[in-house]
């Protein structure tokens, strides 16, 4: 049997396949999570195809039709999946999950399938490559990407690197069809780019291939960046934070990535932005001692084992962008963004652990196996992924402001102010808990208990737009429609486009017994005043959203 097997490479890696899409079948099941409601529940576009030329000439917010905070200070360039999950959405008849999860679980298979063809080629074949398979397969942390639909950009751009590489590194190469699958791969994701130098650097001083083939695949990404350039009105990028700041954090993430993808954990949802600006100095010099054993490490078995070198450089450049957004607030993160690098450490494991590779790989894959299923749970939709981050890191308010916000929806207002309530407890300065609890108990009736809440968390971060609206719908419900309207008209000064705000002022002047009379009360205080009138220095300090991403 032994034997046979051995004879049958395309069997052996059919029963990878089958194993990888067994494990990772109850994703199927899966609701939409997180982001995924804004780029296909509420996105305007996602339902004619007729926009997916669109795509092409507008950044990545404009693309969704995002508005208000979550759009602000993105600027990313994602037509291939803005273009598929319209397609999807088609073929779906609306928006099921379950054929999004599919095409997921499909792109996924195609990257396991790339990559056991890839080892074969680059390590032989024996059972690396199905080793190398399968780990890279059932990884419960990068598994954010094959589980979460709105990672379909990551799934994308492995598939293209890969593709892109291996029809380069044969004998008859094919560098306009690399050339073309590559620009596929930046139109899906423009980190990609960051890969080109180290991947063009291992095929000619490793494989040996001829530097003239990757000439079409370089003259793509510059065009490519031409384009973006040209689409999004210059080079910014957007989203990101300071840049001492992102320094600080870069370590961090190293190291932090480093032990997700050797232990497999933690799984789920991390805000990393929370969680690094609480990280100390030990903690950074952990991340600067890993980045330097790295360097090292690549440099002392740069002959040996040459995919080390390659891993370490596509670790560190590909994480690079993700410690800039690791410094806004809010922002939230993790597995999506170690898959390709995963994709490249695999086989690097593989080469520099020899003989050793089957004990390596066994021990990695019990591992892995444990915490799949923990994984599967938690982007199985938003109260999975709530609760990860809470299980992640219970003294951070943002997992059980999550929860809050899943019950809230679900107008369990009650079990959404518990939740509130217990995010303060565990992290007082955790400003959108204390808005959100006292919106909870308006709906519940409880206004002074509302406007309670309100003045504990202007006394903390200053009076702002959201603190602004609870405190006039409280207000209102206690009749108090004029003080009300006096707080929304004073809010509006400094936030003239908040939607909210306008719709409170909209239904004051709409159930008032004297509409008349309301509206010229109105004219009378939103009149415009002298900078230096009491009560005109009001606070802009926004609270950031429950959840946000740089996908």
């Amino acid at each position: 049997m032994a034997h046979w097997l051995r004879e049958r490479a395309w069997l052996r890696g059919a029963v990878v396949v089958l194993v990888v899409l067994a494990a990772l079948s109850p994703s199927l099941a899966a609701d939409f999570a997180w982001d995924d409601r804004r780029f296909i529940l509420e996105s305007p576009t996602i339902d004619d195809l007729g926009r997916v030329p669109g795509y092409f000439v507008r950044n990545m917010q404009e693309s969704h039709g995002a508005r208000g905070e979550a759009a602000r200070g993105l600027d990313l360039y994602r037509p291939v999946p803005f273009s598929l999950l319209n397609v999807e959405h088609r073929l779906a008849g609306g928006a099921r999950p379950a054929l999004f999860h599919a095409t997921s679980l499909l792109l996924h298979l195609l990257v396991v399938v790339l990559l056991w063809a890839g080892v074969r080629r680059w390590l032989g074949e024996g059972w690396r490559p199905e080793l190398c398979a399968l780990l890279f397969g059932l990884h419960p942390v990068t598994g954010a990407a094959p589980l979460w639909v709105s990672a379909q950009s990551e799934l994308l751009m492995a598939a293209a690197l890969l593709g892109a590489a291996l029809l380069v590194d044969r004998p008859t190469d094919r560098p306009l069809a690399a050339a073309l699958v590559f620009a596929v791969g930046l139109l899906s994701k423009e980190v990609l780019l960051l890969a080109l130098p180290p991947i063009s650097l291992w095929l000619v001083l490793a494989r040996g291939v001829d530097w003239r083939r990757l000439v079409p695949t370089w003259i793509a990404a510059l065009l490519f960046f031409g384009l973006r350039a040209v689409v999004l009105g210059g080079l910014r990028a957007g989203g990101g934070g300071e840049l001492a700041a992102s320094a600080r954090h870069a370590p961090l993430l190293v190291a932090d990535g480093l032990r997700g993808l050797l232990l497999g954990r933690p799984t789920g949802l991390r805000h990393l932005s929370f969680e690094y600006e609480r990280a100390g100095a030990p903690w950074l010099l952990v991340g600067v001692a890993a980045i330097v054993a790295l360097l090292a490490v690549a440099w002392l078995l740069r002959r040996r084992a040459p995919m080390v070198p390659l891993a370490v450089a596509v670790l560190l450049l590909m994480l690079a962008p993700v410690a800039l957004v690791t410094t806004v607030p809010g922002w939230g993160g993790y597995g999506r963004y170690l898959y390709v690098p995963w994709l490249f450490a695999v086989p690097a494991l593989a080469q520099v652990s020899g003989r050793w590779w089957a004990g390596v790989a066994g021990l990695l894959l019990v591992l892995h196996l444990t915490a799949l299923p923990m994984a599967l749970g938690d982007w199985a939709d938003d109260e999975g992924l709530g609760a990860s981050q809470v299980r992640n890191r219970p003294d951070l308010g943002v997992g059980h402001g999550w929860l809050g916000q899943v019950d809230f929806d679900r107008g369990d207002w009650a079990a959404a102010a518990g939740h509130y309530r217990e995010a303060i407890r565990v992290d007082p300065g955790y400003h959108p808990a204390h808005q959100n609890l006292a919106l909870s108990e308006i709906r519940l009736g409880r206004a002074h208990d509302a406007l309670a809440t309100v003045d504990r968390l202007e006394e903390l971060h200053g009076v702002g737009p959201r603190s602004s609206f609870a405190r006039g719908l409280a207000l209102a419900q206690l009749g108090e429609d004029e003080a009300a309207a006096r707080v929304a008209v004073e809010a509006l000064r400094l936030a003239p486009e908040d939607e909210d705000l306008r719709w409170l002022l909209a239904n004051l002047r709409a159930h008032h017994a004297s509409p008349e009379e309301f509206e010229a009360f109105l004219g009378a205080i939103s009149a415009p005043r002298p900078a230096s009138a009491p009560g005109s220095e009001i606070g802009t300090s926004a609270p950031a959203p429950r959840s946000t991403s740089s996908p």
